[in-house]
């Protein structure tokens, strides 16, 4: 449903933008998927790029990636 994926979108986005990320085990609980899975490859892609991190559960930017946080998100879109 495009509603919903609009929403999880939007999670993504706002979750982002917090020091704290976003909690991957609350976004699995809220949207049924497992952020990690569905967007695997690309998470890696932008982890070796050292735009994100995952850490303590919570997938964060990293110091570059909040320079570069357009490109991030729109791997969201």
């Amino acid at each position: 449903m495009r509603e919903d994926t609009d929403i999880a979108s939007e999670f993504v986005f706002l979750g982002l933008r917090l020091e704290s990320g976003i909690d991957l085990a609350a976004y699995k609980q809220r949207f049924g998927i497992d952020l990690q899975t569905k967007y695997a490859e690309e998470l890696n892609d932008m982890t070796v790029s050292g735009l994100v991190e995952i850490v303590n559960g919570n997938l964060l930017l990293s110091r570059k990636g909040k320079l570069f946080s357009n490109e991030v998100f729109a791997v969201f879109v």
